[in-house]
């Protein structure tokens, strides 16, 4: 499971990020903290924690993923990932991502200037690469961020476009349907969406072919609620269990 068990859950993690519109004015907090149990195959292997926070010019935010349990004595998970977009959701400015798997590391920057259109992209803290891509654009970490506050809301089938610093990708979410879905936070009526990518890599990992699904609340909150994806081996679920929200 190598490399492969901590991104999936990240990439489930991420994608609980996003919401949908149902015609209702949306506010962003000025702080939130979303709580997530991931499980595989049933089997309880971690938990995450994500941040968002206002500042004058614009938001930042922090995704922290680790393994427990037994899980964590065989195979340790401590990833990082952090972003900031400017105010009005039109770009972003930083993406850092920082993975510990087992004995895996990775170690990923990349700064965004708009005005130039110039993305700085940086690993291992190897020599720079560069690549011309102008606004708008999203890291693999905000644009799904954007997705939830942005203009997207209530379309059948909204493009937005994102890089890992290497690609040029657009991200596409599918709306799939409606459903009844309980959790220990309660029950709520659902809409399921799946989001489709052709070559982002890092947080955007999955089993070839392999699908992901997403349940988000149809009540005035929106709140992301639990997500699936297929892995090398089953499948691995997280559910959200706390929200944490200052406006």
């Amino acid at each position: 499971m190598r490399r492969y068990w901590g991104t999936a859950l990240l990439l489930s993690i991420l994608i609980l990020l996003s919401s949908l519109s149902f015609g209702e004015a949306l506010k962003i907090p000025s702080y939130e903290e979303l709580h997530y149990v991931i499980t595989w195959e049933g089997i309880k292997v971690g938990e995450a924690m994500i941040s968002c926070q206002r500042w004058e010019g614009g938001y930042n935010m922090v995704m922290k993923v680790w393994s427990t349990g037994v899980v964590d004595r065989l195979y340790r998970v401590r990833d990082l990932f952090s972003s900031s977009v400017d105010s009005k959701l039109s770009t972003f400015y930083y993406y850092e991502k920082k993975v510990r798997e087992g004995h895996y590391r990775r170690h990923d920057v990349i700064k965004y200037r708009p005005v130039s259109c110039q993305v700085e992209y940086v690993k291992n803290q190897k020599p720079p690469r560069y690549n011309r891509w102008c606004p708008p654009l999203f890291d693999p970490f905000s644009v799904l961020f954007r997705y939830r506050w942005g203009p997207e809301w209530g379309k059948e089938a909204p493009i937005i476009p994102v890089t890992d610093g290497k690609h040029l990708e657009k991200l596409v979410v599918k709306r799939i349907g409606e459903e009844r879905l309980k959790l220990s936070l309660g029950s709520f009526n659902t809409f399921r969406v799946s989001p489709r990518w052709k070559r982002i890599r890092g947080v955007f990992k999955r089993k070839k072919n392999g699908r992901v699904w997403v349940w988000f609340s149809k009540d005035s909150a929106r709140l992301p609620l639990q997500m699936e994806a297929e892995l090398f081996l089953g499948s691995i679920k997280g559910r959200l269990v706390k929200v944490v929200s200052r406006p």
